[in-house]
C-alpha cells in the first residue's frame, strides 16, 4: 500500500482497538486505509518455510503476531486523532 499523503492514526496488535477506531472513523465520515502485517508468516525462501515454522516455539502468543495500522489522509489526521482520543 502506498502511504504517501497519509498519516498513521493507530499502530498496534489489538484487533479490538483496531475495530473500534475503524468504526469511530467510519461513523465520523473520515475515510481510512488499513494494513495488517503478520510477523510470523514471512516467507524465508525455498526449503526454509516461514518464520512461524522456524523461529516461533511453544508458548508464543499468537494474538501478538499481527500488527494493525490505520491511516487517514494528512488533512484529516488531526480531526481523526481528536475523535479517537476523545471517544472512549
Amino acid at each position: 500500500m502506498l502511504k504517501f499523503g497519509k498519516e498513521t492514526v493507530y499502530l498496534g496488535s489489538s484487533i479490538e482497538e483496531f475495530a473500534r477506531i475503524r468504526q469511530l472513523l467510519d461513523d465520523s465520515g473520515i475515510p481510512c486505509w488499513y494494513d495488517i502485517t503478520d510477523r510470523e508468516a514471512r516467507w524465508l525462501g525455498p526449503g526454509r518455510g516461514t518464520t512461524r515454522e522456524v523461529f516461533i516455539g511453544p508458548g508464543s502468543d499468537p494474538t501478538k503476531s499481527k500488527i494493525y495500522e490505520i491511516l487517514v489522509k494528512k488533512e484529516d489526521w488531526e480531526r481523526a486523532l481528536f475523535i479517537v482520543r476523545n471517544k472512549a
